[in-house]
């Protein structure tokens, strides 16, 4: 059984990439050249998948740099369950006596701006049951 082909015009229905985009990462090396040469150019199904993998690294954050020299391998790290001796950089947040908000930015796969908004919304929060808190008396 023959494998599946696919056009450019159905890797960018399949993936929301633009075909601009499709080209700068097979430019790039995070994807592989199609087959065949120009207008017979055809793409196979671990195009489609390589795309799919680069797009949801990007979009968790991670530069296209570290993705074509080895984001999978980061990825799966950042992923994998704690060991023995291994050291993890965390942040901590003080949001209110005895509460402790603790990011580790590895695990989390957040990017800066995401991370921040995350903060600023847990402040938020903190602050509104703070004036819930103080208006009931409790």
């Amino acid at each position: 059984m023959a494998e599946r082909t696919y056009t450019l015009d159905e890797l960018c229905n399949l993936t929301g990439l633009p075909k601009r985009t499709i080209r700068y990462y097979i430019q790039m090396g995070l994807v592989d050249r199609p087959e065949g040469e120009k207008r017979t150019a055809f793409y196979l199904t671990k195009h489609l998948e390589s795309l799919l993998r680069v797009k949801r690294l990007a979009a968790q954050g991670m530069s296209l740099e570290k993705i074509r020299t080895g984001g999978d391998e980061i990825t799966q790290k950042a992923s994998a369950p704690h060991q023995p001796g291994e050291v993890r950089f965390c942040s901590h947040i003080y949001l209110a006596d005895g509460i402790e908000l603790v990011i580790d930015a590895s695990a989390s796969r957040l990017d800066q701006h995401q991370m921040r908004q995350f903060i600023i919304g847990a402040l938020e929060s903190m602050e509104a049951l703070k004036a819930e808190q103080e208006e009931t008396g409790k």
